[in-house]
């Protein structure tokens, strides 16, 4: 088949990944010259910029047959879904570089470490959005979670970021035991490494229900520990807190959609099949739906709880991030395309309220030092219009119009509620709608209508000012115009 490529003609489709080798070695090259951090800088920027144009390059690319290719003899593919990915990562990798530059967080002096292990993490994520084989989906994983920990602890001088790095380690590890664990198991079964294998050996045989069950838990340990779904989220609020600020915005946004498309991919080639009979997508063997609906109620539900109760705004954001890793989990209760473009809305969505809101934070924090939620009382008059794209970033979190935030939510309520199967989950999400406002306005509230800011003014950086606008000013743009974007989605399918 000419769509399976050797690994010679496959290095042609792989020149985003190649331009990411690249600027690692780079980097490790100029990291032992002096005074290299702004070439560090230069680049990072410099090779995530090209990777992006080889993305988009390869997505109008008419020598993709049928919109895909298997590189290296099956173990990866490039098609249309994967480069979507690659090109929400790269733009959320973009921003966190942009917001590290010149954070107190982040010194100056061990930014060609910084900047290579996100590349590294990139490198990762990228493969984690095109793997077909069980090994390269855990070498892809460990090359997201290995940097990863590094970067919780990066600021070497504080206490709670060692902590966040030896408790994300703890919960790391464990986590892709058990993953490790399932992969054996199913390898056991079919016999194969290759998910296309293990679908059709999943489809033809009619016996291995309880071990394929089994097999599904063990490896949602790994995949729920990245995506943070309950249970597997306890390392959460920790490792945000005691991590330095862009390091944080990077967790809650990139490896955590890498996850995401890891997931569906694994459940869509694996564990579900077309009925030739109606034309609908079934689950094979295990009732997975039903499993991650239960457990998106139950990581919304935490998310937000636990949301309340707290005062300093990293950790709110985080359980934040938590409440909405299961409100686009609501996707998988119903198995269908539809179902699964509209999950990639929102994480679109997501990507861009979620970076605002943590820009402002980073920007305010690398200023003032302002950690809790009393320690913002009043900062709205002093920086009015950084606060006021961090309310439209809080609007939007919490799903209310006229923010796009409000669009997200109501395509994931609409594949359930067109369901007509999973109407309890759609009242559990609203019902957590209505709690997240709390939390969210307390935010706000503290911002405009505390007056006594107690920190002498200063002039916020320009670089996280334009971030914060470019990733803020969508919440607007896309209530009116989400069309577009809606589209180039349902091309994924089409």
């Amino acid at each position: 088949m000419n769509n399976f490529l050797d690994n010679i003609n496959s290095l042609y489709y792989f020149q985003s990944e190649l331009l990411i080798c690249l600027g690692i070695l780079l980097l490790l090259i100029f990291s032992v010259y002096e005074n290299a951090a702004y070439r560090a800088f230069n680049i990072t920027i410099t090779v995530l910029s090209l990777s992006l144009i080889a993305t988009f390059y390869l997505i109008f690319d008419q020598t993709l047959d049928s919109g895909f290719k298997f590189l290296f003899l099956g173990s990866i593919v490039i098609d249309f879904y994967s480069n979507f990915f690659k090109v929400i990562f790269l733009f959320s990798v973009i921003s966190i570089v942009l917001l590290s530059y010149n954070n107190s967080e982040v010194k100056k002096e061990d930014w060609s470490e910084y900047y290579c292990l996100i590349l590294i993490s990139t490198l990762g994520m990228f493969l984690m959005a095109s793997s077909l084989n069980l090994l390269m989906i855990y070498i892809a994983i460990e090359m997201v979670s290995i940097p990863s920990y590094m970067l919780a602890g990066f600021n070497h001088d504080d206490k709670s970021s060692n902590e966040a790095s030896m408790k994300y380690v703890l919960y790391g590890s464990f986590a892709s035991g058990l993953m490790l664990f399932g992969m054996s198991w199913l390898y056991g079964q079919a016999g194969s490494l290759y998910l296309n294998d293990i679908g059709m050996y999943m489809m033809n045989s009619n016996q291995f229900e309880f071990t394929a069950l089994i097999s599904f838990i063990l490896l949602f340990a790994g995949f729920g520990y990245k995506i943070s779904s309950a249970p597997f989220h306890y390392w959460v609020p920790d490792v945000y807190q005691g991590a330095p600020a862009p390091v944080t915005a990077f967790f809650a946004v990139a490896p955590k959609l890498a996850g995401f498309a890891l997931l569906i991919r694994f459940l869509y080639t694996t564990m579900a099949q077309l009925n030739l009979s109606t034309l609908a997508i079934e689950s094979i063997y295990v009732d997975w739906n039903l499993i991650l609906a239960v457990l998106s109620a139950f990581t919304m539900t935490i998310g937000n709880i636990l949301a309340i109760r707290q005062e300093d705004v990293k950790r709110v954001l985080a359980y934040s991030s938590i409440s909405h890793a299961g409100f686009i989990m609501m996707g998988f209760a119903v198995i269908s395309f539809e179902a699964v473009s509209h999950m990639l809305f929102y994480m679109v969505i997501y990507s861009f309220m979620t970076l605002g809101a943590f820009g402002v934070l980073i920007a305010l924090q690398n200023k003032y030092s302002i950690k809790s939620i009393d320690e913002w009382n009043g900062v709205g008059y002093v920086h009015p219009m950084i606060c006021a794209l961090m309310v439209l970033n809080l609007l939007s979190l919490a799903g209310l119009p006229p923010t796009s935030g409000f669009v997200a939510k109501f395509y994931i309520l609409a594949s359930i509620i067109e369901s007509k199967t999973f109407y309890w989950l759609a009242i559990v999400a609203i019902i957590n709608t209505v709690i997240a406002l709390y939390y969210y306005f307390n935010i706000a509230r503290s911002m405009f209508l505390e007056t006594d800011f107690k920190k002498k003014y200063e002039t916020l950086d320009k670089i996280p000012v334009y971030i914060i606008s470019i990733a803020s000013i969508q919440g607007i743009i896309f209530y009116f115009y989400w069309a577009p974007l809606y589209n180039v989605i349902q091309r994924l399918f089409s």
